[in-house]
């Protein structure tokens, strides 16, 4: 063990002989001794991953450490903190050595707690989870590593901590509250000539950002399509540290609470904000224009989320797996414009702007009674632009896309519901609309009556005017599916409603109305309409938008 310097850390050298041997018996992890980086120190334990098979057919060796107990813990600070560089040794001259890094501050494996102190039942795992790297060395390059059969995997504990995520600047612009984190991208041109002269798409990430303290984790791309002479910018959210968890805005500058107090006399929730899924803010994405002065005129990108093409799949709470929203695609022309200087230095700069004042608000239903003096809540829900989004669906990739209403309250102190409206595609001539309604979580739950046993009406408006508009068509949920399409299909009516009673419907998961956590599983018709019936001249579009409702019965 070598003793901790500025310049090397920490390091402890492990030596797994006749590792062929091990490999070839099939095991699925190697661990090493438990083994102190210091006195008093943490305790640590290394991981192996030999025969590891992934979807591409590539074999590969994963190295892996972990915290396990140690007789010094009590003295000890956690999380642990300390960057950890995890190295495999080559024997080739002409083959480097492999090395990992893991910063705890950002390291995905935060999020599973591997940096908090260990317990005893941790220890005692029989598949323990180890943090590092899955895809460390290639099992056919694995002799370039071995020398006499023994493998030697070097773990250091670095002196330094690392670099948290960076956090968008907060200020006011234009009467609203914003937040603002700029990317630069250098040797973009040096890195576009590569792409086009291999004819290879290029993808080029940011570093994650916090949108705001204790935010959300977002991420920005630039895809190079060097074969249709384009670019792409998308976002993604990552895996944050606050992603579930409730908090408040910190107090963090005089400044920062001078810009709440401004805003909070039109906003007075957003102090108060917990991180509400799916992510609720309006944004914009700008390429920057380094012209001087009054001629600089940014190229910007304006979307947000409950009316943007991406649907809602990528501002859902992620998980390991990001999903993409792609705000633009752009000829690399645009770039090259003489009135722009969007390329300075061979850097170009892209800004995300959070709108915190864009926010998808909890709204609070209608009430109206019927002509039986049934009182009732009625929410509407415009989709505007529903035809360009059906017209762009990508019908030989995804076959389901979800696009979600604001949150509303059936009443000043009911119940959170949620519209989803489905995109259910097989094929471009036999897709399908659904509209299902959903229960959250809200504030006002523990006064409530559970199970939900409201009945309730979800509506596709036809808002088509005429004296041939003939009166709504009621379609209960229980109708056999062949009879509700052929119902709706066949009568060119004007509204069409599905009528849902908790209490006797025999299709939804019951589980849809208990009281929920987060939220229940949506209840409605993943099949209602064709996009056929939709589109058609006397159909349900104006101008391209939809309008849907709901009305819940109290």
């Amino acid at each position: 063990m070598d003793p901790l310097t500025p310049q090397n850390g920490i390091t402890f050298n492990w030596k797994i002989p006749k590792i062929n041997d091990l490999i070839e018996k099939g095991l699925q992890m190697i661990k090493s001794p438990r083994f102190y980086i210091s006195e008093p120190g943490y305790r640590f334990q290394l991981l192996l991953t030999p025969n590891t098979t992934y979807t591409d057919n590539s074999q590969y060796f994963g190295v892996f450490f972990r915290l396990v107990t140690g007789i010094h813990d009590s003295k000890l600070k956690f999380p642990f903190q300390q960057r950890v560089n995890l190295t495999v040794y080559s024997n080739n001259q002409n083959k480097s050595d492999i090395s990992f890094v893991v910063t705890p501050n950002t390291d995905p494996c935060r999020l599973r707690s591997a940096f908090l102190r260990p317990t005893t039942e941790y220890d005692q795992s029989t598949r323990p989870d180890g943090c590092g790297n899955r895809r460390h060395i290639a099992m056919s390059a694995l002799d370039n590593y071995l020398v006499n059969n023994t493998l030697t995997v070097s773990f250091t504990v670095l002196p330094d901590i690392g670099e948290p995520f960076k956090e968008a600047t907060l200020s006011m612009k234009y009467n609203s509250f914003v937040s603002e984190y700029v990317w630069n991208i250098n040797n973009f041109t040096a890195t576009e000539k590569e792409s086009r002269d291999h004819e290879t798409i290029s993808v080029m990430s940011s570093e994650p950002f916090y949108t705001h303290p204790k935010g959300y984790l977002m991420q920005m791309f630039v895809t190079l399509l060097p074969q249709k002479k384009a670019f792409a910018i998308s976002t993604a959210l990552a895996q944050g540290d606050y992603d579930r968890y409730s908090y408040y805005f910190r107090l963090l500058s005089l400044k920062f609470l001078i810009f709440s107090f401004i805003f909070f006399t039109y906003k007075s929730n957003l102090l108060s904000l917990s991180l509400i899924w799916p992510f609720p803010y309006g944004f914009e994405v700008a390429i920057v224009d380094e012209t001087p002065g009054y001629w600089q005129r940014d190229y910007v990108v304006k979307l947000h989320p409950s009316t943007s093409d991406c649907g809602t799949a990528p501002f859902l709470h992620p998980n390991g797996f990001p999903q993409f929203c792609f705000v633009t695609i752009q000829s690399t022309q645009l770039l090259q414009l003489t009135h722009y200087q969007f390329i300075v230095n061979d850097t170009i700069r892209i800004r995300f702007t959070t709108k915190f004042n864009e926010f998808n608000s909890r709204d609070i239903a209608s009430l109206n009674m019927d002509q039986n003096g049934k009182l009732y809540a009625e929410y509407s829900w415009l989709i505007a632009d529903l035809e360009n989004k059906i017209e762009k669906f990508d019908f030989s990739g995804r076959k389901i896309k979800l696009y979600k209403s604001n949150e509303f309250y059936t009443n000043g102190q009911g119940y959170l519901l949620q519209l989803i409206l489905t995109v259910n595609c097989t094929e471009k001539n036999n897709s399908y609309l659904g509209l299902e309604m959903a229960i959250n979580e809200g504030k006002y739950d523990s006064i409530l009556s559970w199970p939900f046993n409201k009945t309730f009406q979800l509506i596709i408006s036809n808002e088509r005017e005429g004296e041939n508009a003939q009166d709504d068509v009621l379609l209960h949920l229980n109708a056999k599916s062949s009879e509700l399409q052929n119902s709706v299909e066949r009568k060119h009516r004007k509204d069409v409603i599905i009528e849902i009673n908790p209490s006797t419907d025999e299709q939804c998961d019951r589980r849809s109305f208990m009281k929920p956590i987060e939220s229940n599983e949506p209840c409605g018709r993943k099949n209602l309409i064709s996009f056929t019936r939709i589109k058609r001249s006397d159909g349900f579009l104006r101008l391209g938008s939809l309008l849907v409702k709901t009305r819940v019965f109290l």
